[in-house]
C-alpha cells in the first residue's frame, strides 16, 4: 500500500516499482546523497 506523508510525499512499495520497471541505484560520497536511474535515459537533470 502507498503511503503518504504529511508533505504530499508518496512512498511506493517496492514490488510495486518492479512491476513497472522502475529501478534505481543510489549512494552516499562526500557527504552527498545520489540516486541514478538504473534505464539510459530516464534521468533527469
Amino acid at each position: 500500500m502507498p503511503k503518504v506523508s504529511g508533505k504530499r510525499q508518496v512512498t511506493l512499495p517496492a514490488h510495486q516499482c518492479r512491476q513497472v520497471g522502475i529501478e534505481y541505484h543510489s549512494f552516499v560520497a562526500n557527504g552527498h546523497i545520489t540516486i541514478m536511474s538504473l534505464k539510459a535515459g530516464t534521468a533527469e537533470p
